[in-house]
């Protein structure tokens, strides 16, 4: 086997794309992420990711549903804690809480997660940010609440203080604690 053979195998080159350019959000948040320099940065030949992803959109797509996985599995893990409490402003801080913190760690990735408009229902990254939001409506929904529209709200609240977090218009320190859990005695009573 040539050397220029060897250089262009790649085992799992979709799933190593992915992760380089991930990493390539931590690092640099707000880095523009291009296939060919992730080619070079994989060590294979410029063409390569093209096998996979039809172009950076796709790219960016599946960034996205990687980032909406790890965020579902962030909040499942907050709650877990918590076990079956029914104290719904705990629960709702602890979800609220995980989001924020997840935001904040992860700007690249979470601007990459939000960035284009959402597509209709069916759309694997609609999909993959329907399963991470699951648990806010979960909440909701054993209250007896309209769990959908109630969980919205709660959603749009905590988005935003993400957004302004990460933009550094809210001090990071001051978070979790004050306007979360300011919020959440408020989302509770709905």
């Amino acid at each position: 086997m040539s050397r220029n053979t060897r250089r262009y195998h790649h085992g799992d080159l979709r799933a190593t794309l992915v992760k380089q350019a991930i990493t390539a959000l931590d690092r640099e948040p707000d880095s523009e992420i291009t296939l060919r320099h992730l080619a070079k940065v994989v060590g294979v030949s410029p063409m390569a990711p093209y096998a996979h992803f039809e172009d950076k959109d796709a790219l960016m797509d599946a960034v996205a549903i990687e980032g909406f996985c790890w965020l579902e599995t962030a909040l499942t893990s907050a709650l877990e804690p918590l076990g079956e409490s029914d104290d719904t402003e705990s629960v709702l801080a602890a979800l609220a809480g995980a989001y924020v913190a997840f935001g904040v760690a992860r700007p690249g990735l979470y601007r990459v997660m939000f960035a284009r408009p959402a597509k209709p229902h069916g759309d694997p990254v609609r999909n993959a940010g329907e399963r991470a939001f699951q648990p806010l409506q979960n909440v909701f929904a054993q209250k007896g609440a309209d769990a959908r529209q109630s969980a919205e709200i709660a959603w749009s609240f905590v988005h935003g203080l993400t957004l302004l977090a990460v933009k550094g218009f809210i001090e990071t320190a001051e978070l979790p604690e004050r306007q979360i859990k300011a919020a959440c005695r408020m989302f509770a009573k709905i």
